[in-house]
């Protein structure tokens, strides 16, 4: 089994937790984690969106988390996705 579809049943069983736990801000954080990682594997369509999932997942985290050391990682991954998208003023904020 190769990693694309290692991450890829990751990515489902997460989902199914996470609607399961809806609330779950550790959930809602990996689940972005891996549809970001995911997203490098995917054709340019799919990739946007993944990489929208992911940015709506870690907006939530930094909004809701009570763990500081998960939203600073949140953080991290949302400068990384404006800096894919050449995003520099959103990437400094």
């Amino acid at each position: 089994m190769s990693k694309k579809q290692n991450r890829d049943e990751a990515i489902a069983l997460i989902s199914r937790t996470l609607a399961r736990y809806p609330n779950n801000d550790q959930l809602i954080f990996e689940l972005a984690r891996h549809k970001f990682i995911g997203s490098r594997y995917k054709g340019r369509k799919e990739c946007l969106a993944m990489l929208h999932d992911a940015e709506t997942g870690f907006i939530i985290v930094t909004e809701n988390t009570k763990n500081d050391n998960r939203r600073a990682w949140a953080y991290h991954y949302l400068t990384t996705i404006a800096i894919f998208h050449k995003d520099y003023d959103k990437a400094r904020s």
